[in-house]
């Protein structure tokens, strides 16, 4: 495999990682602790979708419903939002890009940011060392977010 891949799914790390390439030219990286973004924000709504990348890596992310009927008295609020796990670390990223149009994805629905961020925080970083196909991969990270939020499985 190539330097930053991990057993062919989940790319983590390392400078030649479709993932850290695809977040260095489409994202920022928002803070943690939800200090960058209002509380107007946070009530705002957004289509969440399950994303691909091409080195096989899955994310969870979304784009602002453009007819919330929340009121946004001049705060710039992000217009497309991502969360993944990278490198054992749990990252939320402000995107610069429409997913929609250059990204495969599974739609999981429509939620507030508060009720994104907070199945965000239940979900578990996934840890590169111990990397396990069957219970620790990014599908794993993605699928405890869906899950908190209450998204239907399908086949």
């Amino acid at each position: 495999f190539g330097e930053g891949q991990t057993r062919g799914t989940c790319a983590f790390g390392g400078t030649g990682s479709v993932i850290n390439g695809w977040v260095k030219g489409n994202a920022k990286e928002v803070n943690r602790d939800n200090t960058d973004l209002s509380v107007e924000c946070k009530d705002r709504m957004y289509k969440l979708s399950l994303y691909a990348l091409s080195d096989l890596h899955f994310f969870v992310g979304g784009s602002a419903v453009s007819d919330s009927k929340v009121t946004f008295s001049n705060v710039a609020c992000p217009s497309a939002i991502a969360f993944a796990s990278i490198g054992g670390t749990k990252k939320f990223f402000e995107v610069k890009v429409d997913m929609d149009l250059e990204l495969p994805k599974h739609p999981l629905g429509q939620f507030a940011m508060s009720d994104i961020l907070a199945a965000e925080e239940k979900a578990t970083a996934i840890d590169d060392s111990k990397y396990d196909l069957t219970k620790n991969t990014c599908v794993h990270y993605a699928r405890d977010i869906w899950r908190s939020l209450g998204v239907k499985e399908t086949q």
